[in-house]
């Protein structure tokens, strides 16, 4: 559904004229000069897709709250705010750790380069890494993939939201819907790629001209060393979402969002300058969601 904000210019003034006479064809002594004018800015329905970290560190505190309180607050009153426009916008959630799951087994978004055996998720996590395909990982965006599905009793604490009391919110605009997220409890370690790349098949599903992926973390992928994140981001992970997200109405977008930490990863490259945020605070952080939400994603048709 397309709609529009149409704003309106009138300007008019009066000049005294350089060329008046009563002795011949000329100018009055004061000639009017004016124009109206009119912009229009296409707005349409939109999908958001909010990507969210919930790994253990999501409980700490942030001001009188734990982070991950303040973020369930902040993403059910926009969910809120975007239903009541009444033109179709949907808001969807998908919960991620190092990894997340599915029923009772992991769901990693990554093409293995080889069998995956059933005890890989009790091994080292550079182990897991050698697993992955990072060119075909890339290459089959949007699709749904889960080559690691591996059953949680097979894997340790802190993979695939073992612990974590979490699951994905499909893109909906029932308010019922999304309150489910007041429940999810938070757990173990970070791997924010497997929760980007699990969301873009949530978004892609969507029907609206807009498409908005919202990246939320407070910390960077462990442990040290791990490089599938950066890999997959200099392999051009983020122009591939981008592409995939994007209609011919509006350019999909990605926003990154950091709660009170410095990333290691270039994800200011990933996302761009103006969708990049570091917030320190609840205020920060409340204010930066609702600017990744609703800046506007589409261009302007001047009007006579």
């Amino acid at each position: 559904m397309l709609t529009y904000v149409e704003y309106r210019v009138s300007g008019h003034t009066v000049h005294d004229s350089w060329f008046s006479s009563s002795l011949f064809p000329s100018f009055d002594k004061e000639v009017a000069i004016g124009e109206n004018g009119a912009a229009r800015k296409l707005r349409s329905n939109m999908d958001v897709m909010f990507v969210v970290d919930f790994s253990g560190s999501m409980n700490f505190q942030l001001g009188y709250q734990t982070k991950l309180v303040e973020l369930k607050r902040i993403v059910l009153k926009l969910s809120e705010e975007l239903f009541a426009y009444n033109i179709g916008n949907k808001v969807g959630f998908v919960p991620f750790g190092w990894g997340s799951k599915s029923g009772n087994m992991c769901d990693f978004p990554f093409v293995a380069n080889r069998p995956v055996p059933v005890n890989l998720l009790t091994q080292p996590a550079r182990v897991f890494e050698q697993y992955v395909d990072i060119a075909a990982t890339i290459a089959a965006i949007p699709k749904k993939i889960n080559q690691f599905a591996i059953p949680l009793s097979y894997v340790k604490k802190d993979y695939c939201l073992r612990e974590s009391y979490s699951w994905a919110v499909p893109l909906t605009s029932s308010m019922a819907q999304i309150r489910q997220i007041q429940g999810m409890t938070a757990d173990g370690g970070t791997l924010v790629s497997s929760g980007v790349l699990l969301g873009v098949p949530y978004l892609t599903a969507g029907t609206a001209p807009r498409k908005i992926m919202i990246i939320i973390s407070d910390g960077i992928d462990d442990p040290a060393g791990i490089s599938i994140t950066p890999r997959l981001i200099e392999a051009g992970m983020c122009d591939k979402i981008r592409d995939v997200l994007s209609t011919k109405e509006a350019v999909g977008k990605i926003s990154f969002i950091g709660i009170n930490y410095a990333p290691t990863y270039n994800w200011r490259r990933c996302v761009g300058e103006k969708n990049f945020y570091l917030p320190r605070n609840i205020y920060e952080l409340e204010r930066d969601l609702q600017r990744a939400v609703f800046e506007e994603v589409g261009h302007n048709v001047v009007k006579d």
